[in-house]
């Protein structure tokens, strides 16, 4: 089974996904990447001043092979 590595970016921060995960192929890591980052802004949202959150994906050489963006905006009215 293959694995894929998911990198997270906080606006200027880069939490690297040293281990990876095995999954079936590419789709099953495009499930995974959606529900990470739905999960990641569910939290980070109401407390953080960033308004771009990305997952990038990596197969087992490195190479990227997928890549997940996320911008908000919150705006007092």
């Amino acid at each position: 089974m293959p694995r894929y590595f998911f990198d997270i970016h906080e606006g200027s921060r880069l939490i690297s996904d040293p281990s990876g995960t095995e999954l079936a192929d590419l789709a099953q890591a495009k499930i995974e990447a959606t529900q990470t980052l739905a999960e990641i802004a569910r939290e980070s949202i109401p407390a953080s001043p960033q308004n771009r959150l990305e997952i990038s994906v990596r197969d087992e050489q490195g190479r990227p092979v997928l890549r997940l963006e996320l911008t908000f905006k919150l705006t007092e009215l």
